[in-house]
């Protein structure tokens, strides 16, 4: 539940932050993000190959880390990744 209202917290903050557009490249935060985790064993990222977009960093990151932190989560077959 608390993870839940972070989600939602973070998710009515989108339109507040007052950062500049910067060239991310989506490749390197995504596995930086997947690391951050500490994933089970067996978990792997494929992700490559993804172009570089210009966007404001926090607002990137936190679609991510959310996307990626669901998909470890939720996943169904945790022991194979």
């Amino acid at each position: 539940m608390r993870s839940l209202l972070e989600g939602v917290l973070e998710f009515s903050r989108c339109g507040k932050y007052n950062e500049s557009a910067e060239v991310i490249d989506l490749n390197k935060l995504s596995h930086g993000i997947f690391e951050s985790l500490t994933p089970p064993a067996g978990f792997k990222l494929k992700a490559a190959g993804i172009p570089n977009v210009t966007i404001e960093p926090t607002r990137i990151y936190t679609i991510l880390y959310q996307l990626i932190k669901n998909s470890v989560l939720h996943h169904p077959d945790p022991a194979n990744g």
